[in-house]
């Protein structure tokens, strides 16, 4: 009788500790925090406090749609937060881009947030954009597109 193979732990936490000794975790979380501007999370938790002087920097950080670990929390949250205040029309210029472009390059775990915000964004040329984008040859790009006119048909 053949015994089962044995989970090789110490062969993992050497690995582990090599990775610690060597930083690598730090290099990561060093590099996570250079993703984003230095001031980026006092604004965030003014944004999410309801302090309205934030909304730029962070419709600044929608329009670069950075993508790296946890980027599509940050965002959800960032929407959600944004569509609680009042907006500029400026501001909601800027969105509309945002969203469009969004529902042309990609789904994130964060798309119904933009869908949601979308709805408070309405207005005829917006809805124009989309509605365009419901006849794009690619398929995603229709799908998601119908996913913010269907939010805001809502």
């Amino acid at each position: 009788m053949s015994r089962k193979k044995v989970f090789p732990y110490a062969e993992r936490a050497q690995a582990v500790e090599e990775a610690r000794k060597n930083r690598w975790i730090d290099r990561f979380w060093a590099a996570l925090n250079l993703a984003l501007p230095p001031d980026f999370w006092p604004q965030y938790n003014d944004l999410k406090a309801g302090d309205a002087d934030s909304i730029d920097p962070m419709i600044d950080f929608l329009e670069a749609d950075p993508m790296f670990f946890r980027s599509g929390y940050i965002k959800a949250d960032v929407l959600r937060w944004i569509n609680r205040l009042p907006l500029t029309t400026t501001q909601m210029r800027r969105l509309q881009a945002v969203v469009v472009g969004v529902t042309e390059r990609r789904g994130g775990r964060e798309f119904r947030r933009y869908c949601n915000l979308a709805r408070r964004l309405e207005d005829t040329e917006f809805r124009l954009q989309i509605e365009r984008l419901r006849g794009h040859a690619d398929a995603a790009v229709r799908r998601r597109a119908n996913w913010v006119v269907g939010r805001m048909s809502d």
